[in-house]
């Protein structure tokens, strides 16, 4: 609230984030930019569950997943692992995904 009880506009904060940040020296970005970058450090330091990231966004755990979580390579070549190379089997354990080819679309019936 400003000194005479009146709400700051909406944009204010917008303003007062990136004034904020070039007086820091830090590079400027829009404030909802700072909002998916800490939702983006939250949910991959594995120190929040995603219902409390969730939660403190104000979105849907769907939302939250669909708009800020990011399939990284390493992730997706342990979830391999994980489903399909038990290490009982002789032979070469599951592809690395830089060695496979697009998926395949297959038409809708």
């Amino acid at each position: 609230m400003r000194e005479d009880g009146e709400p700051y506009r909406p944009e204010w904060y917008s303003d007062e984030f990136q004034r904020q940040a070039a007086a820091a020296g830090v590079p400027v970005i829009r404030l909802h930019d700072a909002r998916h970058t800490a939702a983006t450090i939250l949910l991959d330091s594995g120190a929040s569950s995603v219902a409390a990231v969730a939660k403190w966004l104000g979105h849907d755990p769907a939302v939250l997943l669909r708009v800020y979580a990011h399939p990284y390579p390493e992730e997706l070549e342990a979830a391999g692992v994980a489903l399909f190379d038990d290490g009982r089997r002789p032979g070469p354990s599951f592809p690395r995904l830089d060695t496979l080819s697009t998926p395949r679309r297959f038409p809708r019936r």
